[in-house]
């Protein structure tokens, strides 16, 4: 069973967990150096896809596992990934051109079965066989028998809509697969008939009524289909008209008053016998219970999308409005028999049909598991893997923590060595860019609307603000420190605005100059020498992508307070990127533009000269120098050098120098 997490570039892309009473010997994996052992006679493992790793979970023993698909022989990347409700197995397709179906064993990973084509799509029956959805224009489906890797049937879906395409495999006999477009009103039926050799495939078309968006559907053990939609409800399709009939409507409660608890009065009655046609004027004669906070058009007010599982001979739902509920059925009227309001949003759950497990994930990337207690059941967050990363940085100077941003605004702290999460804080602007301070345990965040936050972490579990500095009305969009971390520069690259901070440790933050080039930038570095600090700014020079071929230097020498132009110098090739020496002052990195070739400049301020790099391990590498002579600057001159591999692409010619017009 495979689900996919709902949102943008997730960290976490896929959800899926094997439960079954495999009777295993003891077995060992190294994964790292690090011996993982196995010693459960019933597994109860989660995995969860990312590129090209697969983590598996055991929720029994909190053990990590991981698997590599990273070479032809594991696999090329992991697009889809499904596991076997019994048998100790999982499958997944390569995300590559011209991918393949690999099988596998659990937890050894010995090969099974090879199936060409790749899909998008997988999922498990009951017996011997495995279906596939390939991707757009086809999206045909496929039924294989994965002990012989052998085809069986296929059959175009008919689907023409991009999307995520959601597959499960009924539990009963005949093998009924649903496959429906997230977010459409339509699913399709595909029935699966096996004789000898033989097997056919036919569809029916399932219509939910009012055009409900559907966002996700589960399979009871007796072979019925129930279907969530987008404000929470949940509809029963019959199997012999195929006819989607409300049976649960969501009702909504006051999230001010978590220990609200539904009436008697209120209990969700079955629109409509799912073993009975009925049509859409008797249905409304039913007389579903809601209360008037259902039919409002705002209910989802949090944009949560539900999800859906079976559990302990019920459906639970992880409603849009942070409640998670379970129903049960008793004659024609399901029941909520508990409700728990958490402070996150679950976005994927999934259930042990043989165990009492109920585990969820949450847009953080939390694992939650379902703690049921004598007075009142609970969610306990058991792991946390983090999701949609934006920006990363090491906390220095020692360098054992790391320090994420996620696009939801939670700043987590891991430990580099266990890759344990060790921290967490909410933030709630938008951010820009992150940085870490060489010298010193805190970050500095730049914000959209022109503050730059500074965050100690000097406690990491528990990271809180230093202080904050209001700079302009505009973005913050990059922020850079010295290689002493006494000073940072913090620039909007949009209009070349920067502001230079003072960052000694004891002091204020004091902002000390502001300047502005008044050109759209490309990247900017800070260098430090005994005169004092110089930025070297990289102006774009292109209209259709960000490269310049121009860098405009500023200088504060000594105790002064502003930064002062000093001149500039134009390149011979197209640079995209700046980065200062991490061990040597006055050198810095220049990444080249539509190339593979990273040069080392050396900025020489004092000096005309240009010193020669040779490398032991290397022929030794042309150096080519440009010179710029200010007419404020008589004594003195401006020159880089770079050092380039001879056996790359030599630059371009070099050009006559340019005098520095103001």
């Amino acid at each position: 069973m495979c689900e996919h997490i709902l949102g943008e570039r997730c960290c976490l892309t896929a959800f899926v967990i094997f439960f079954g009473s495999f009777n295993l010997d003891v077995g060992t994996k190294d994964v790292k150096d690090e011996e993982i052992r196995v010693i459960t006679k019933y597994h109860k493992t989660l995995a969860i896809i990312n590129e090209c790793h697969i983590l598996f979970y055991d929720i029994g023993l909190k053990k990590n596992l991981i698997y590599y698909a990273n070479c032809e022989e594991h696999g090329d990347g992991v697009q889809c990934l499904a596991g076997h409700r019994t048998m100790p197995m999982f499958a997944f397709a390569e995300k590559c051109y011209n991918p393949r179906i690999l099988l596998f064993t659990y937890p050894n990973f010995t090969p099974i079965s090879i199936l060409k084509d790749g899909y998008t799509n997988l999922v498990f029956s009951e017996l011997e066989y495995i279906v596939s959805l390939s991707t757009f224009p086809q999206f045909i489906i496929t039924v294989w028998c994965w002990r012989t890797g052998t085809k069986l049937a296929w059959k175009e879906s008919g689907s023409t809509q991009l999307g995520e395409q959601l597959l499960r495999c009924s539990l009963s006999s005949p093998v009924i697969v649903s496959q429906m477009l997230e977010m459409s009103e339509c699913l399709l039926l595909w029935e699966i008939n096996v004789c000898s050799k033989r097997c056919m495939l036919s569809k029916n078309k399932v219509f939910l009524p009012e055009a409900k968006s559907c966002c996700g559907f589960i399979w009871a053990p007796e072979g019925v289909l129930h279907i969530v939609t987008r404000n929470g409800d949940v509809y029963t399709v019959d199997a012999e008209t195929h006819k989607a009939h409300l049976a649960i409507a969501w009702l909504t409660y006051n999230t001010d008053n978590a220990n609200q608890k539904p009436d008697d009065e209120n209990l969700i009655e079955e629109a409509s016998q799912y073993f009975e046609t009925k049509s859409e004027s008797e249905e409304g004669k039913q007389g579903v219970t809601k209360n008037k906070e259902t039919d409002d058009k705002s209910i989802n007010k949090s944009n949560a999308i539900p999800c859906i599982a079976w559990f302990k001979g019920g459906i639970v739902v992880a409603g849009p409005d942070f409640y998670i509920k379970h129903f049960k059925r008793t004659s024609k009227v399901w029941k909520e028999t508990w409700s728990i309001l958490l402070n996150i949003h679950l976005v994927k759950l999934a259930a042990s049909s043989l165990k009492e497990y109920l585990i969820g994930i949450s847009d953080r990337g939390e694992l939650y598991q379902y703690m049921p207690t004598m007075s009142t059941p609970t969610f306990e967050r058991v792991q946390n893997y983090g999701s949609s990363f934006t920006h990363v940085c090491m906390i220095k100077p020692q360098c054992e923590m790391l320090a994420t941003l996620g696009s939801n605004g939670i700043l987590d702290v891991w430990d580099k060595t266990t890759g344990g999460h060790v921290g967490a804080m909410s933030l709630e602007a938008k951010y820009l860019c992150m940085v870490s301070s060489p010298k010193l345990p805190y970050i500095v965040l730049g914000r959209c609307d022109g503050v730059v936050d500074f965050l100690n972490v000097y406690c990491p579990e528990r990271p809180q603000v230093l202080c904050q500095v209001s700079l302009c009305a505009w973005e913050i969009q990059d922020v850079q420190f010295t290689l002493s971390g006494s000073l940072l520069v913090a620039a909007n690259t949009t209009n070349g605005d920067f502001f230079l901070i003072k960052a000694n440790a004891g002091d204020r933050m004091e902002v000390l100059s502001y300047t502005s080039c008044k050109q759209e930038v490309t990247d900017f570095t800070v260098l430090e020498s005994k005169k004092g600090l110089h930025l070297l700014v990289l102006v774009s020079s292109q209209k259709c992508c960000k490269a310049g071929l121009k860098i405009i230097v500023y200088e504060k020498l000594g105790d002064e307070r502003i930064l002062s132009l000093k001149g500039y110098v134009e390149l011979a090739g197209y640079y995209i990127g700046l980065s200062f020496h991490p061990e040597i002052n006055l050198r810095f990195f220049g990444v080249l533009h539509r190339s593979k070739q990273i040069h080392v400049l050396e900025f020489t301020p004092e000096s005309g000269g240009v010193a020669t790099s040779t490398p032991r391990t290397h022929q030794p590498r042309p150096s080519f120098a440009y010179t710029l002579w200010p007419e404020s600057v008589k004594a003195s001159s401006l020159s880089l050098n770079i050092t380039t591999n001879e056996r790359q692409t030599p630059p371009l010619p070099l050009p006559s120098p340019k005098p520095y017009s103001q």
